[in-house]
């Protein structure tokens, strides 16, 4: 129990410093754009390849 607790606790730490290095950056106009787990777990779609193709 104690271990498990353990994980839950630093995931949540994990989870709310991240939020705040990414207020922080954006705050200080280091990140301009929204990032996406998506786009980082799922491969690109052929459909917005072609829809960047176009608008380039």
């Amino acid at each position: 129990m104690r271990v498990a607790l353990a994980t839950l606790r630093a995931l949540i730490g994990a989870v709310s410093f991240s939020g705040s290095c990414v207020a922080f950056a954006k705050l200080q106009g280091l990140m301009n754009e929204a990032r996406r787990l998506s786009a980082f777990i799922l491969p690109p779609s052929p459909e917005a390849d072609a829809d960047k193709s176009q608008s380039a």
